[in-house]
């Protein structure tokens, strides 16, 4: 049986998980030590969902098997395997007792695809026959190049422990694996003394120490502002004239939210909803503007959440207009949300032209 794994396959997996990152709440990163001594890379990352599950991705890139001929002071390399393959993997730690995963005990499940590429320039095996049975011939040299892939459904085990910052972690693991080199192919010319077989420990198996460290957990953010730029309702201001507002703010007592994100380039991928209290009102990315009204005045929390809740709480008054300006700040995996109440005229500079580009936009 043929593996396929197309690259659209990897793209979209990377997307899920990556998806699934920003939304995560402990961070680990680490390095295959004996890889590496043997010509690997291989990082991984992993993220903890909950207290007891984390969700991780391992990445490997390397020389998996090679072969040499000649004597004790000359040898040729004549084999080598070399290729990549990705890992998602999904563990458990039942032994967390008061601290979030991913620490101590662990039990995982694993899908790796593997692609690599076998070359050989040693004798050709086919002609080995003839040289055998006519000394003086010495036979060809073969140029043998071959594609192949596997797939790995596994489960490991894993002891992580934590030195401050610092992680070290042993780890096994097994799994069933299908996975063929390409054919019609020349292997038949490759000296068996050498040929690799896909189905063997070295691709489905794991024997791992990892070194690394972990980013500490997202810790979230409640700010209480007792003093918050606003201004009088107003009918005849340019912005209510634009949006046809004008006959709205004669009653006093009322209360709006002008809520909005200026075009910037530095965090343009990242969205995030706006909560006030514990109601969704604004789905906030570049370029968007939302005016909200509050039932009744009073103390009010304003929220969103990416790798962590960032809130503010402030008091409105009956009466008052009140504009926050929402945009992105750096965070460890993903931007945070940042948002500020500004100035009237500041503001509405800038949410009349976010008006004007959706309005060229049309």
């Amino acid at each position: 049986m043929k593996v396929a794994f197309s690259k659209r396959y990897i793209l979209l997996l990377l997307i899920s998980i990556t998806s699934t990152i920003a939304y995560s709440q402990y961070t680990a990163i680490g390095f295959d030590v004996p890889g590496a001594l043997f010509s690997r890379f291989h990082p991984s990352i992993e993220h903890s969902l909950n207290k007891n599950f984390t969700i991780g991705l391992n990445y490997d890139r390397g020389i998996y098997a090679e072969g040499t001929t000649g004597d004790f002071s000359s040898q040729t390399k004549i084999y080598e395997v070399n290729g990549w393959s990705i890992m998602p993997e999904v563990r458990y730690y039942p032994f967390t007792q008061k601290k979030i995963a991913p620490r101590g005990f662990s039990m995982g499940l694993y899908y790796r695809y593997g692609s690599y590429r076998e070359t050989y320039t040693g004798e050709d095996y086919t002609q080995a026959s003839q040289a055998f049975q006519n000394p003086g011939n010495q036979p060809p040299n073969a140029n043998v190049i071959t594609d192949g892939s596997t797939s790995v459904f596994g489960i490991s085990l894993g002891y992580k422990l934590n030195f401050g910052p610092f992680i070290l972690e042993p780890l096994v693991g097994f799994g069933t694996v299908a996975g063929e080199w390409s054919t019609p192919n020349d292997r038949n010319k490759i000296d068996p003394f050498f040929k690799d077989d896909l189905s063997s420990f070295g691709y489905s198996g794991r024997i791992e120490l990892k070194l690394g460290f972990h980013f500490p957990q997202m810790k979230d953010k409640i700010q209480i502002i007792e003093d918050i730029p606003s201004s009088e309702l107003e009918s005849n201001t340019l912005l209510n004239m634009k949006l046809g507002k004008t006959e709205e703010h004669e009653d006093t007592n009322r209360i709006f939210i002008y809520i909005y994100r200026p075009n910037k380039l530095k965090g343009l991928a990242i969205h995030y909803e706006l909560d006030i209290n514990d109601t969704t009102v604004a789905y906030i990315k570049n370029n968007t503007f939302k005016r909200v009204e509050l039932k009744e005045a009073g103390e009010y929390q304003i929220s969103a959440k990416t790798e962590s809740i960032n809130a503010i709480k402030a008091n409105f008054e009956a009466g008052k207009s009140y504009y926050l300006r929402c945009t992105v700040k750096f965070g460890v995996i993903v931007g945070l949300p940042k948002f500020e109440f500004v100035d009237a005229q500041i503001a509405e500079n800038e949410i009349l032209k976010i008006i004007e580009r959706q309005e060229n936009k049309k």
